[in-house]
């Protein structure tokens, strides 16, 4: 039986990568919390967990000493954590630092995304960091996997994403809607942790793991063919343009909604960050979910 740690498993993903974990009798499972972070629908988590027989324990990122009790004796360190330069970056910081002393075999940082090796820092503040981090990674001796999944199909349709509006049912969208999209089920991007925290021969790897590879135009088809819901197409304009918004918008404010929206929108549109080729045979007991299946059962 191998030890793993799950730092961020009360969060939405965070928790489905501990729930698929607990379904593996190889493993015995530990779940990082910060005291002051937790919300009451994370204890709700926490109970179900405590439950299943997962161990908590309490620290803070910030604070390495709190780290301690946690890593020693795990096997693997799996971060599922979010959030601006203090947690991607000095906080997966200390986190590496103290399962490097503790002697953990494997780390595996919070990506599950698109692929951030082939864009600019200023295309995408979010991807920016977790490329950071990786390189930090690279750099030190603990073993590492790097797991990329494209955008989760839940994260596509959101009303953040700016895309899908299914209140007055209209699509938006920038360039011809042709360009490929790599999307995965978030509950099958866990799965896929589940299975390569154990695979050793994921060691210093990174891995492409995805449910579905469709263009904007093909999900819009899917939703006539197996749904009620007809979207009104509204094309914003041309990839340059969007690239031109966004220079716009930096100009302005980072920290603006609709420029998180505008940036995630280029990094999808302009196919910039897809994926390449895909690696989902060496889990052959993970059966994805395609999106027409998504959109059918959870749309």
């Amino acid at each position: 039986m191998q030890t793993v740690l799950i730092v961020g498993g009360t969060g939405t993903f965070g928790f489905k990568i501990v729930r698929a974990m607990t379904y593996r009798p190889e493993a015995k499972i530990r779940v990082l919390v910060q005291p002051d972070s937790i919300a009451e629908s994370d204890r709700a988590n926490l109970r179900w967990l405590a439950s299943r027989g997962v161990e908590i324990f309490e620290g803070d990122l910030k604070d390495p000493c709190s780290l301690n009790t946690a890593v020693k004796g795990a096997h693997a360190v799996i971060s599922a954590v979010k959030g601006g330069p203090q947690v991607m970056l000095d906080g997966q910081k200390n986190l590496l630092d103290v399962s490097v002393a503790h002697h953990v075999s494997r780390f595996i940082p919070s990506d599950y995304t698109l692929d951030y090796s082939r864009l600019d820092p200023a295309d995408h503040g979010e991807l920016a960091l977790k490329a950071r981090f990786a390189s930090i990674l690279k750099s030190e001796s603990i073993e590492h996997t790097f797991l990329f999944n494209g955008i989760f199909m839940e994260d596509l349709f959101s009303a953040s994403m700016g895309i899908f509006d299914f209140r007055s049912r209209a699509v938006r969208y920038w360039g011809d809607g042709e360009t490929r999209m790599d999307v995965t089920r978030s509950d099958d991007a866990a799965e896929y942790v589940a299975e390569a925290v154990f695979d050793p021969h994921a060691a210093n790897m990174r891995l492409n793991l995805v449910g579905d590879t469709v263009t904007l135009n093909e999900i819009i088809a899917r939703f006539d063919e197996a749904t009620e819901y007809r979207f009104e197409r509204h094309c914003r304009g041309t990839i340059d343009a969007l690239k031109a918004a966004l220079a716009d918008r930096r100009r302005q404010s980072q920290l603006d909604p609709e420029y998180i929206a505008l940036q995630c929108q280029w990094v999808l549109f302009s196919g910039t960050a897809k994926l390449g080729d895909l690696d989902n045979q060496r889990y052959k007991n993970v059966y994805p979910t395609i999106l027409l299946d998504y959109i059918s059962i959870e749309l």
